[in-house]
């Protein structure tokens, strides 16, 4: 199994160069089986105003074009496409995690758990998912968490208990490169909990708020900065 993750350019309210980016990131990923974009990567992570009147139609359902279009690239260079939106279901809105497989269908849906996507005080219409979802890909179980999932006990617990060898972490984090040489000691102990790898990415962000990128490997409480945070782009791993 051949993943590649991206620390990709992000811009918020920009979904048509969003898509030309990912195209291109996959392009050059050609010979990986999955490429992991991280959280809400396709509207940006500002792509919601908290106004569900604008953000109902920011929000896409997954029978939308823009989804339909990631299924074509995901045909085209056949591998399977992690990555992060916030997605319209009926009448709710949710930050979600779309893995879609290599001949276009889809593999995993996964909502986030953890409230902290969203700002305080919004309508019921914005939610949160229920549960963990294990999806097999090519004979490589993975699960996904987004960003502050992994940071609640009770949800960490829900983790050990699954049978899968990969998580993947799609995260939005704006520490800067020295902000991250204390904070990253904490990710690590916050996950140890976990006895499978996890793979964190992060984006790279150009909007107000700034993410300054990183693709980072925490495993048995250990770190290995496989992009270290303050670079962007995208890396190829064997696992």
């Amino acid at each position: 199994m051949k993943l590649a993750l991206v620390s990709g350019l992000m811009t918020s309210h920009a979904v048509e160069l969003q898509l030309e980016r990912i195209e291109q990131y996959c392009k050059e990923a050609a010979e990986c089986d999955i490429i992991v974009f991280g959280e809400a990567y396709l509207q940006g992570f500002d792509g919601l105003t908290w106004s569900y009147d604008r953000d109902k139609k920011r929000a896409v359902e997954q029978n939308s074009p823009e989804i339909n279009r990631l299924k074509t690239i995901a045909q085209t260079y056949q591998m399977a496409i992690s990555i992060g939106f916030f997605e319209k279901n009926e009448e709710k809105l949710y930050s979600s995690q779309l893995c879609i497989g290599a001949t276009g269908d889809i593999l995993s849906t996964y909502r986030r758990i953890s409230q902290g996507w969203k700002e305080k005080g919004v309508g019921k219409q914005y939610q949160e998912g229920q549960r963990f979802e294990v999806f097999d890909y090519q004979g490589t179980r993975f699960v996904t968490a987004i960003c502050g999932d992994l940071w609640h006990e009770n949800l960490l617990n829900r983790l050990t208990a699954l049978e899968y060898d990969i998580c993947l972490w799609p995260v939005y984090i704006d520490y800067s490169p020295e902000e991250w040489q204390t904070a990253q000691h904490e990710y690590a102990e916050q996950t140890k909990k976990l006895s499978k790898p996890i793979y964190l990415v992060n984006s790279y962000s150009i909007d107000k708020q700034e993410a300054y990128g990183g693709v980072y490997l925490f495993e048995n409480g250990q770190i290995t900065p496989i992009l270290p945070i303050g670079n962007h782009g995208i890396v190829k791993i064997e696992c």
